[in-house]
């Protein structure tokens, strides 16, 4: 399975990354909404951080590159996964 995190800065113009796709808008889609705790390794982490990864339409903060890149390559093995009632 592969984890993508995706950071797109620009407000007009024509994004070299996406290869020819005019961008009109965008922001920072991973940047942390509020302060939470790493899931890797329980640490604090704060509202802003973009050491993030966006995993089943939720957005996890990271308080490392290392626990982003655990996290990256197992996400599975950090999320709690809720049992249907």
């Amino acid at each position: 399975m592969t984890v993508l995190s995706l950071q797109v800065k620009a407000s007009s113009g024509v994004h070299p990354i996406l290869k020819g796709t005019r961008v009109v808008a965008a922001t920072l889609l991973d940047t942390l909404k509020a302060d939470t705790k790493d899931p890797v390794c329980g640490m604090p982490v704060k509202k802003g951080s973009t050491l993030t990864v966006l995993y089943k339409d939720k957005v996890y903060g990271f308080c490392t590159r290392s626990c982003k890149a655990s996290f990256s390559k197992q996400p599975e093995k950090f999320v709690k996964v809720k049992a249907k009632k």
